[in-house]
């Protein structure tokens, strides 16, 4: 690192034609000319993805002790950059405009100063906390109990139920409220979310055009990204929840 960089790795992430093709492979051709924003949804979308996959804090990578826990812009757009190349190198039949992987970067001393891995002291002061007020309770239950408004649906899991000599699964839903983070989200069955029926069938439609897409790709590995369902197949799916 050099220390008199003073600059904030979140915004100046230079975004390359390793990570612009690496997007292009994750979200399709729709992101040509968009890819800052792809990459700021990333990066914003972070957390949320860690927790529905049941990755703890302490496991998530951090710069340094001063820093919280999460990537970087810098990072995302390496790790984009780096699943490019790993995919060209795992599909070599795959043909695209992008075939070279050998290059190697030799670091050289400037003004006979080495390089070092010592962190600038601008990117080990920890991010400025701003206090953003949460948004108040929607009404009020008939027994008096807040009632806040959902955002979406994060993640689902199976609950096994112990009190059935079958031992029946119930399912639960991760919740997000809207105005409120992830830290906030509740798990919920679906009977807590028979107010919020157009968020369940949201999700199912989105859970089962990934299940259609993943059976696509493994029994045609090669072929072309499945289209997106269409709005009328995405409610006659769901309404066989």
């Amino acid at each position: 690192m050099l220390s008199h960089f003073d600059w904030d790795e979140h915004l100046w992430a230079a975004i390359g034609p390793g990570s612009k093709s690496g997007l292009e492979k994750m979200l399709g051709s729709t992101v040509r000319g968009n890819e800052e924003e792809a990459m700021k949804y990333l990066h914003g979308s972070l957390h949320s993805h860690f927790t529905r996959l049941g990755i703890t804090d302490d496991n998530v990578p951090r710069k340094c002790d001063e820093r919280p826990s999460g990537l970087s812009m810098v990072d995302i757009e390496h790790s984009v950059c780096e699943y490019d190349k790993y995919c060209r190198a795992r599909f070599p039949q795959l043909k695209g405009k992008r075939t070279e992987i050998k290059k190697r970067f030799t670091p050289k001393a400037l003004d006979n100063k080495p390089y070092t891995a010592d962190l600038p002291d601008k990117w080990r002061k920890p991010p400025t906390a701003h206090k953003v007020p949460k948004p108040p309770a929607v009404r009020k239950s008939e027994n008096g109990e807040e009632v806040y408004e959902v955002s979406h649906i994060v993640a689902e899991r199976e609950k096994a139920d112990k009190n059935t000599v079958a031992r029946s699964s119930t399912k639960r839903f991760l919740v997000r409220w809207k105005g409120w983070g992830p830290e906030d989200d509740w798990w919920m069955s679906e009977d807590d979310l028979r107010d919020a029926q157009d968020i369940l069938r949201t999700w199912n439609a989105i859970k089962y055009g990934i299940q259609e897409g993943m059976e696509k790709v493994r029994n045609d590995p090669y072929s072309k990204t499945p289209s997106r369902l269409t709005s009328t197949q995405s409610r006659r799916r769901s309404s066989k929840f």
